[in-house]
């Protein structure tokens, strides 16, 4: 059967119905995102995106961690039970956790900041605790959605939430237009977003811990927490390092040219990041338990990953294409004037978010296929070249867009081998299930 008739046939399946459900809640969030944000980028400026992008940049590597990975094993049991004791241990993971992180911050709060150069957002230090948690709970709330495909319910939240934080960005943003507003507002949104999964997912999560012994509830843990112990080992260190390699460029962004060049950035990847939410991450969200499934029942991994990313290349290839040529006048129409260099940046931030956008289907396959040891090595070795690209490129062009093509090419050639990669290993589970029969 050619590739054609084969994505043919996978867009008459509920698999691609669930994406669609998934998509049309994301391009609605993403799609009010994106009106707004003309209105957004007029009040604020772009000192003030730039630090919202470094706070953003910062929580996103500590709540990379704060929970070990064990929210992303509960779409993985075939039994609710086991689900529902992981979602307890990475609750208390996460609360041992942000535990730590809070001391650390109320004992060395300025000497971390004084070393790490993070001046621009010391008055947010605080909320870096409380957004870590509640990042751990939408976590864990949205992975036990989607193990019960509640797709409609995750994708009503997204559109709900980012209504009310738009407008609210606006409102408060008329008054008080500052980077404080918007970290504020965007932690604040964080928790909003986790109130509205909770009453979405509580009743299906059916929780009575109450009736348990303690002593069986502390024996499952530990059990369990053996037993998905290459999340914690390998897969949450990948994530740890993927998080810096993402959000470093802000940071540096603001150490070597300032907090008005990081805001350019964030801005660029705010826009490069809609369509990977809306369409790559929904797919990854239903392809995710599909795949699992799948490994279940032995059938062709290969050919759902090869189908999977070629749908995704399909519908992506002419949308990034079209920042690449018209970036900067994109963006000064849309944003204003003062934000063209953000559009220069993201004709080259645009090829690195393509292949991110079509390697969706690969990444949600590898807790599948059991190689998180492998991502990890290979998140080690490719952060390293990302970010040596960013550093080449402030250390010998002293251009900023220079470093972000540097690091954009590289980053590129990255995922296109992260891809050809887990295809491979998927080919090889199948030649060894077909060695067993």
């Amino acid at each position: 059967m050619k590739l054609r008739d084969q994505i043919y046939q996978l867009s008459d399946s509920k698999f691609i119905r669930n994406v669609l459900i998934l998509i049309t809640g994301a391009l609605l969030s993403q799609g009010i995102r994106l009106a707004l944000a003309p209105f957004i980028t007029r009040l604020y400026g772009a000192e003030a995106f730039g630090q919202l992008g470094a706070f953003v940049a910062l929580t996103s590597i500590i709540t990379s961690i704060s929970a070990m990975s064990f929210p992303l094993a509960i779409v993985l049991p075939e039994e609710d039970s086991e689900a529902r004791y992981l979602a307890l241990l990475s609750i208390l993971v996460s609360i041992a956790i942000v535990s730590v992180l809070t001391i650390l911050i109320a004992t060395s709060g300025d000497l971390i900041i004084a070393y790490f150069d993070l001046y621009t957002i010391a008055e947010f230090v605080w909320l870096i605790p409380v957004v870590t948690f509640i990042e751990t709970i939408r976590q864990v709330l949205l992975q036990w959605l989607i193990r019960k495909k509640e797709f409609k319910k995750t994708a009503r939240v997204s559109a709900i939430q980012a209504l009310w934080l738009g407008f609210s960005k606006i409102g408060i943003g008329s008054y008080f237009p500052s980077g404080l507003t918007l970290v504020f507002m965007n932690a604040l949104g964080s928790i909003v977003y986790v109130v509205l999964l909770a009453f979405s997912g509580w009743q299906s999560l059916n929780v009575r811990w109450i009736t348990i012994p303690k002593r069986l509830i502390f024996a499952n843990l530990k059990k369990l927490a053996l037993k998905y112990y290459d999340f914690p080992l390998y897969r949450s260190p990948q994530i740890f390092i993927n998080a810096i390699s993402q959000g470093l460029p802000v940071l540096m962004l603001t150490a070597f040219y300032g907090s008005a060049s990081a805001g350019f950035y964030s801005l660029c990847l705010t826009v490069m990041m809609i369509p990977i939410s809306f369409i790559s991450n929904s797919m990854g969200n239903v392809f995710y338990p599909r795949i699992a499934e799948a490994s279940h029942k032995n059938e062709n991994l290969k050919m759902l990953i090869v189908k999977a990313t070629a749908l995704l290349f399909v519908i992506g290839v002419l949308p990034f294409l079209v920042v690449v040529v018209y970036g900067p006048w994109l963006f000064a129409v849309v944003f204003g004037s003062e934000w063209i260099i953000a559009g220069e940046y993201a004709r080259w931030i645009a090829i690195l978010s393509f292949f991110q956008f079509i390697n969706r289907p690969a990444i949600t396959s590898i807790p599948v296929l059991k190689i998180q040891k492998e991502l990890l090595m290979f998140e080690i070795i490719s952060s390293f070249l990302k970010i040596s690209a960013l550093y080449v490129g402030f250390k010998y062009f002293k251009n900023d867009i220079d470093s972000i093509m540097l690091f954009s090419v590289v980053g590129s050639f990255t995922y296109i081998y992260l891809i050809t990669w887990v295809i491979r290993k998927s080919s090889r589970k199948l030649v060894n299930l077909e060695k067993t029969e």
